[in-house]
């Protein structure tokens, strides 16, 4: 790794004088210091560009009025997460959204904070009115507790709990030499 360089009175008055208005790559060049160091000399010291300098610099390199990126979706498009969630691209809003978040406002409005759009089917592909319903975390929660299982299914699940402590427990003992 390269040293860093240390910048004397003399270049930092120029630097001072030049960031404002000047391509970092033309002062580093002046300065035979890189384009880094130019950057973390101005942070150190203050200096920020022109708000004029700015616009220029976009409207010159920034892009055109009505341009498309290449990655841009078209409306109606739709693919699936990774968690297996279907996404869609809808015309009112710029971002990909949730499909099944988009149907639920579309009939019953904004969504409530602290509530989440869960499927009565389990399945996250079926996106049907019929299969969307809101509930909140703690319903969720409710919903798939352990409570919810038969006894002796909820005993077995403790059992089964008791004894992996036990092994963890074991296993992190040291061993007895005899």
């Amino acid at each position: 790794m390269a040293k860093r360089k240390k910048y004397s009175d003399k270049e930092i008055e120029i630097l001072k004088r030049l960031y404002p208005n000047t391509p970092n790559v033309c002062i580093s060049s002046l300065l035979g210091a890189t384009y880094g160091s130019v950057r973390r000399a101005a942070i150190k010291h203050g200096l920020k560009k022109t708000n004029n300098y700015l616009s220029k610099q976009s409207k010159k390199y920034g892009f055109k009025k009505d341009h498309i990126p290449k990655s841009a979706k078209a409306n109606g498009y739709e693919a699936l997460n990774s968690k297996g969630y279907l996404k869609i691209k809808v015309k009112s809003k710029r971002k990909i959204t949730l499909k099944h978040h988009y149907i639920y406002e579309q009939h019953f409005g904004k969504i409530p904070k602290g509530s989440v759009i869960s499927f009565k089917d389990n399945n996250p592909l079926n996106c049907d009115i019929e299969n969307l319903e809101c509930l909140t975390r703690s319903d969720i929660m409710k919903r798939n507790s352990i409570i919810n299982y038969p006894k002796n299914l909820v005993k077995a699940i403790y059992k089964h709990s008791k004894l992996k402590r036990i092994i963890n427990a074991k296993s992190k003992q040291p061993r007895q030499t005899e």
